[in-house]
């Protein structure tokens, strides 16, 4: 369980007990549901963590067997053209965020890293269509890559 420094706790345990009007719920019970909140978010901050390091592992993994290429779909990355420039497109490092708002991390080729949300433009003409918990969707025009970690 997380723990309080004690100074910490009792400061809450009198700010709840000062703060509890008549018949309300009893401070223990305040300070349970405290506790069980934060043990919650806890566990949800390392699931969210570990996500992060299997993403950068499986990315590690698709450069060592593709050759450096990124993945989109599964596959090698398509090229993209900006500025009249083939780059390869990103590789996914993370998607975090909650209720809705994803955020995710990408990693170009030469190191370039770019945190991106929905509708934002990489490269000047590719748009984040979607993230979602498992990969980003990229259109440009008629085009459209999904990206993700490899299968």
């Amino acid at each position: 369980m997380y723990k309080i420094e004690r100074p910490l706790r009792w400061l809450l345990l009198a700010t709840v007990l000062a703060a509890a009007p008549a018949g309300a719920e009893s401070a223990a019970e305040k300070i349970a549901k405290i506790n069980e909140s934060i043990a919650i978010l806890t566990a949800q901050k390392a699931e969210l963590e570990l996500r992060a390091q299997i993403a950068n592992k499986q990315a590690e993994i698709g450069k060592s067997s593709a050759g450096g290429a990124g993945y989109a779909g599964g596959g090698m990355a398509r090229q993209a053209t900006a500025g009249g420039h083939d780059i390869g497109l990103p590789v996914v490092r993370s998607i975090e965020g909650m209720d809705g708002r994803l955020v995710a991390m990408l990693a170009f080729p030469g190191g370039l890293m770019q945190r991106v949300k929905q509708g934002e433009k990489i490269h000047g003409d590719w748009t984040v269509a979607d993230i979602g918990t498992h990969s980003l969707t990229l259109t440009r025009g008629r085009e459209i890559v999904r990206l993700g970690p490899p299968n």
